[in-house]
């Protein structure tokens, strides 16, 4: 698995991922961005099978004119049609996506989780941390930024900075991620 980090604060989105993708316990890439933030508004990140995030991920980037709910709605097409997909002839892949933007001025975000051919959703309204981490690790990254953020504030250089450290953190700690970082945001319209 790699790792997806997603910040939702009143005034910006901020996504972060590692670049690594792992096969068979192997690094085969080291430079692969798990997300599209598209210019209407809305981002898109995808962890779990490669061929899958990559596959979603340019279709999404070859429909420029999509809204964020028209790209919600193409998501979870896109993932129902995945969502029996097997890695091996026995074994069905299991991943995780999120997609996020900025409605009426909130941030909103909803995350689905594929496993055993079954999908399951949340949803998230207002500041939310929402973290997608490796299997390996024995600690919520959340935690790591959240702690810093006790006091109120969430000025965007600091959160992407603890989400950085986060990203350490956890590379540390995981064979399946590697400290390349992506990182990007969206910013609230309203201001």
């Amino acid at each position: 698995m790699s790792f997806l980090n997603l910040a939702l604060t009143k005034d910006f989105i901020s996504i972060l991922s590692d670049g690594q993708i792992t096969e068979n316990g192997q690094a085969i890439r080291t430079h692969f961005k798990k997300f599209y933030v598209s210019p209407n508004g809305f981002l898109v990140g995808i962890t779990g099978f490669h061929k899958i995030t990559e596959e979603i991920l340019v279709q999404i980037h070859y429909q420029p004119h999509l809204t964020p709910l028209e790209a919600q709605e193409f998501l979870l097409s896109a993932l129902l049609r995945y969502k029996d997909k097997r890695s091996a002839l026995t074994k069905k892949v299991a991943y995780n996506a999120v997609i996020a933007f900025f409605n009426n001025g909130l941030p909103q975000a909803k995350t689905y989780h594929i496993e055993d051919g079954s999908l399951t959703t949340k949803d998230y309204l207002g500041s939310s941390l929402i973290s997608f981490p490796p299997d390996d690790i024995d600690f919520d990254p959340n935690k790591l930024i959240s702690t810093c953020l006790k006091d109120g504030q969430y000025p965007l250089p600091k959160i992407q900075l603890l989400q950085r450290n986060a990203l350490y953190r956890v590379a540390e700690s995981s064979q399946t991620v590697n400290k390349t970082i992506f990182q990007e945001i969206i910013k609230s319209r309203e201001k």
